[in-house]
């Protein structure tokens, strides 16, 4: 079963825009979190990923506002919120493990390449469009739907669609299959984020 293309479409991509500017904001933000702290990095020792996951919880403030707003749209359009929604809280939480497996190893890039950070903008854009927001994923041809299926934030959108729209719990494996993603991208990430940490200092 795939969520049917909902008749009040603003809500509909209001569900894909609040998760996809949360990650958006948020990649952009730790990307610069090291670089930006140089004085800190040099005077002080203290855990630097600190910096990134500070840089990560100013905008969980910004995702909980946008979830807010989109409860109170779904209240005024007369869209019921039901037991489904419950679902949210695993999506959201694979969702902050996707962000922090980018953040991490971004923030390094950023450090030694300081040109990082325009093109991970240009990345951010290009997976804007490549990730069903504006458009319902039935409106891709069952035989290039595969390629979304690779896109964990497309199965987290339409995760959140199943369960905040259509109030019916999302497959699971596919939020499994995102969850896992999330989760080898976070390891590889904080890996390599804490391999370079020794020499931060020396290239900020």
């Amino acid at each position: 079963m795939l969520p049917i293309l909902s008749p009040r479409p603003s809500l509909l991509v209001m569900i894909g825009l609040v998760p996809f500017t949360f990650l958006s904001n948020a990649v952009l933000g730790a990307t610069e979190s090291i670089s930006a702290s140089g004085s800190l990095v040099t005077m002080v020792y203290f855990p630097r990923e600190v910096l990134t996951a500070a840089a990560l919880c100013t905008r969980i403030v910004d995702l909980i506002a946008g979830l807010i707003i989109l409860i109170g749209a779904l209240a005024l359009s007369g869209t019921a919120i039901g037991w489904a929604s419950i679902w949210v809280l695993p999506t959201m939480f694979s969702l902050l493990l996707l962000v922090m497996g980018l953040a991490f190893p971004l923030a390094v890039l950023n450090l030694y390449f300081h040109d990082v950070r325009f093109l991970v903008g240009v990345a951010l854009n290009l997976w804007f469009f490549l990730t069903p927001i504006m458009y319902p994923v039935t409106a891709i041809p069952e035989e290039y739907r595969w390629v979304y299926d690779l896109n964990p934030m497309s199965r987290i959108i339409t995760a959140l669609r199943y369960a905040i729209f259509d109030d019916v719990a999302p497959p699971l494996e596919s939020l499994v299959v995102a969850t896992g993603v999330s989760l080898v991208a976070i390891v590889i990430g904080f890996f390599f984020f804490k391999q370079m940490e020794p020499v931060f200092a020396d290239n900020v």
